[in-house]
């Protein structure tokens, strides 16, 4: 059985660095119109940009890309003809993958008279501190940013290391590096069918 190739076929081979006669690599090379009028005919300046001449054409580049069926896909997704898109690598941003923690505190420890209040000017305020707010008093205080507060003339001493405020945390890197998003895949060599073949016929 003889077989045959349409002009504008692609296939892939597992040649490495061998020419095939009547096909050429598909690696984006720029033909000149007048020299394969055949394979023009066929796939035309679909795969050339705008900034090659009308004389010339640009075969498909399918290096280091898979190629698909264009059309709509069952997940809503639309693969325009001739159009190439996607990337090897991905970087995922805060709006990804980060989310926030938010830390309230809320620390024991002693009361103690602070004497500038205690002294006041104001009589009642001075009796009242000074009678009623006894060294080792304990109480709840929610800390703000510092390791002592003041709550009426009443002064909270603690450790720094004690004072945590009140805080909202980014979980994760603000610049995360790229990762492959590549599916296992097998380097072949794809070709197109430049000459020699035959003409395929359009459809009315």
């Amino acid at each position: 059985m003889n077989e045959y190739f349409y002009i504008g076929e692609i296939k892939a081979f597992p040649y490495a660095n061998l020419l095939i006669e009547g096909w050429l690599p598909c690696g984006g090379t720029i033909l000149p119109v007048n020299s394969y009028q055949a394979l023009y005919a066929v796939i035309g300046r679909n795969f050339t940009d705008n900034s090659v001449s009308n004389s010339q054409f640009a075969l498909p580049n399918i290096n280091g890309r898979v190629p698909v069926s264009s059309g709509a896909a069952q997940s809503g997704s639309v693969y325009t003809f001739a159009k190439s898109n996607g990337s090897e690598s991905a970087v995922l941003s805060n709006n990804n993958i980060a989310h926030a923690h938010t830390l309230t505190s809320s620390i024991t420890g002693d009361l103690l008279v602070n004497s500038n209040k205690a002294n006041s000017g104001d009589l009642a305020t001075a009796v009242a501190f000074a009678s009623k707010a006894a060294v080792g008093m304990s109480g709840n205080l929610a800390l703000g940013t510092s390791s002592t507060n003041q709550l009426k003339g009443v002064a909270v001493n603690l450790p720094v290391s004690k004072a945590v405020p009140n805080a909202t945390n980014v979980a994760g890197t603000q610049t995360p590096s790229a990762y492959s998003i590549l599916e296992p895949f097998l380097a072949m060599h794809y070709y197109i069918c430049a000459q020699d073949g035959v003409f395929p016929v359009r459809e009315d």
